[in-house]
């Protein structure tokens, strides 16, 4: 994780051993609740990570990553949805150009994420409207009214 806040080791070997999307979500939640008792507001970086976006995985991981690095340095705490990507490919064993869309990453990951009240603000990549998953992400949190904001420019690389 990001902001000075990083997952324990009993929640990495969790992340690890996570065999399905709503114990991993589990995990994320117990971190959540854990980093906000300490008074943090946690935000989430939001764009095209499988579909849409710079046209490929490892693009859209490098815009992610400078945009999530660029919070930090402009003091937000950050949940970290990267960090998760090797566990959610794991379970879902997702292969790059797969036709299907797995809704379980949305409907029951992040849904119980958004859900729990934990994420304060959802910040926008560009191009987030030709991801499946982004797009979903925007209707949740204007369904939990959840506020969100584009990301500044300079947290696009």
């Amino acid at each position: 994780m990001n902001g000075g806040v990083c997952l324990n080791k009993s929640e990495i070997r969790a992340v690890e051993n996570a065999s399905s999307m709503q114990e991993l979500a589990e995990v994320a939640i117990n971190f959540l609740r854990r980093v906000s008792e300490g008074g943090n507001k946690v935000i989430e970086i939001c764009g095209p990570m499988t579909t849409g976006g710079l046209g490929s995985f490892e693009a859209n991981m490098k815009r992610f990553n400078h945009a999530i690095e660029m919070a930090v340095e402009s003091g937000y705490v950050v949940f970290d949805l990267p960090f998760f990507q090797p566990a959610i490919i794991r379970i879902e064993n997702f292969t790059e150009g797969q036709n299907e869309y797995n809704w379980d990453i949305l409907h029951v990951f992040l849904r119980r994420i958004f859900e729990s009240g934990y994420i304060t603000k959802g910040f926008f990549l560009p191009d987030w409207q030709t991801s499946i998953g982004a797009k979903w992400e925007r209707e949740e949190f204007i369904r939990l009214q959840i506020p969100i904001e584009d990301c500044p420019p300079e947290w696009v690389e």
